[in-house]
């Protein structure tokens, strides 16, 4: 019932939904861009009649007042960004053992324009072997879909991807559109991070 009218819902306000070409059942469903306070909105809305069910992830200082309940009813999860180490374990615990479990994240982290993403999606990602969503609201054409379903390989190709793939895509505020990119220290450690996984694979064989 929630999938038909969320549904409903969009298509009064003349938005469509697009299917994923890959079942979703145990990866990060990233969304972008990030432009505006409608993103969150149309993401529930949309996620609702994708019949996708996510744990979302947002900064801690949304979950205040009578919006802390409804975002936790929401199935939703504060970041502190203080602490992005234990965040990250926390993630890592919520999919431990779990064959079907999505996480969402707008890694672009604020509506605002900023010069890079957030590489925390990417190291969840890396760190369980899981496949990256890409989520988008485009409001150019009033779609909210999901497109491209990547394996983490490395970390340049895989950003790569993810460029191409959102470069057409419109915000609400194109302005604040963020470049969709990591920063050169980020690449660095996950790249590090990369070269020791191997290393400790190669001393297994």
């Amino acid at each position: 019932m929630k999938r038909i009218l969320s549904t409903i819902t969009l298509r009064l306000f003349g938005w469509r939904v697009v299917q994923p070409s890959h079942e979703l059942k145990r990866c990060i469903l990233i969304g972008a861009p990030h432009t505006s306070n409608w993103d969150f909105p149309l993401a529930i809305l949309g996620m609702s009649a994708l019949n996708i069910k996510a744990i979302w992830v947002a900064k801690k200082s949304l979950f205040r007042g009578p919006l802390k309940y409804i975002f936790n009813s929401l199935s939703g999860i504060p970041l502190n960004r203080k602490f992005c180490s234990s965040f990250l374990l926390e993630i890592s615990y919520l999919l431990k053992n779990k064959d079907e479990r999505i996480i969402a994240m707008m890694p672009e982290g604020t509506r605002s324009k900023k010069d890079y993403w957030m590489p925390g999606f990417y190291h969840i990602a890396a760190n369980e072997n899981i496949p990256i969503a890409l989520g988008y609201i485009d409001y150019k054409k009033k779609i909210i879909g999901i497109g491209n379903v990547i394996q983490p390989s490395t970390v340049e190709a895989d950003m790569k991807i993810i460029q191409d793939f959102y470069f057409d895509k419109v915000g609400k505020v194109t302005r604040n559109k963020s470049e969709v990119m990591l920063r050169d220290k980020d690449i660095n450690k996950i790249l590090e991070r990369e070269r020791l996984k191997e290393a400790i694979l190669l001393n297994k064989i």
